[in-house]
């Protein structure tokens, strides 16, 4: 029985996410999807005792994702895509986000942050931004997201949001949108299930929010098959 709820719930997300995708948007690529990202320096010291905000070292990359094997992305439309701040990435449970999170992060220098790790509320942005970089460290750290220096990969939105409820949410996407909302380069790149991610959609197009939206679709088969090969080779299976 549990599994044909979550069968059910699966099915629902599939078709929720296909829906989207048949609009007539464009299949991209990872590459062009973060042509506008450099590679970035790491620039600060992370708390090693709080892990919900890291960078993603080779270890932690060769055990959750050992090879990155590419999905198609759908380009969705927006109505405030020029010139974005935050980059949206939606997909059902259990395709992938994570590790492209992971990738995004390992491959960019990013800095990856596990949201549901605490609980949301009012001012937590502020609060885990400090545990990890340190009071003294805050307005440098903000300065380089700003300046284009630093982006942040925020990964488990829907997680967060079952965990701290919409309102926390909505209060933690305020609080990124006041830090970051002199930032004039990709600041954030943001992963949620399609759910949230429509929820997110909204708040960004009612407060004139600048982003761009990509639904992460299935492998095509010729990547499917270098999947499989990747699992099993990081198993020792193969």
């Amino acid at each position: 029985m549990v599994y044909e709820v979550f069968d059910m719930v699966g099915l629902w997300q599939y078709n929720l996410n296909k829906k989207i995708a048949d609009k007539g948007e464009n299949v991209v690529t990872l590459d062009s999807i973060l042509t506008n990202i450099s590679l970035k320096n790491r620039r600060f010291k992370l708390n090693l005792e709080y892990s919900t905000i890291r960078y993603i070292n080779e270890e932690e990359y060769t055990k959750d994702v050992y090879s990155y094997v590419e999905p198609e992305f759908h380009e969705s439309q927006c109505k405030t895509e020029f010139s974005p701040r935050f980059i949206l990435f939606s997909a059902p449970g259990a395709t992938g986000k994570s590790a492209l999170a992971k990738h995004i992060c390992y491959t960019k220098n990013g800095i990856y942050w596990d949201l549901p790790e605490n609980k949301i509320a009012e001012y937590s942005f502020q609060g885990a931004i400090s545990k990890a970089v340190g009071f003294s460290e805050m307005s440098n750290f903000i300065k380089s997201i700003e300046d284009g220096n630093t982006f942040l990969v925020i990964d488990a939105f829907d997680e967060a949001e079952a965990g701290s409820g919409r309102s926390g949410i909505e209060f933690f996407l305020r609080d990124l949108n006041a830090v970051t909302e002199k930032c004039e380069n990709i600041c954030a790149v943001l992963m949620a299930r399609t759910e949230s991610a429509l929820f997110i959609k909204e708040y960004f197009e009612k407060n004139n929010v600048k982003y761009k939206h990509y639904e992460v679709g299935y492998f095509p088969e010729y990547n499917s098959k270098t999947y499989i090969e990747n699992s099993m080779q990081s198993n020792g299976t193969y």
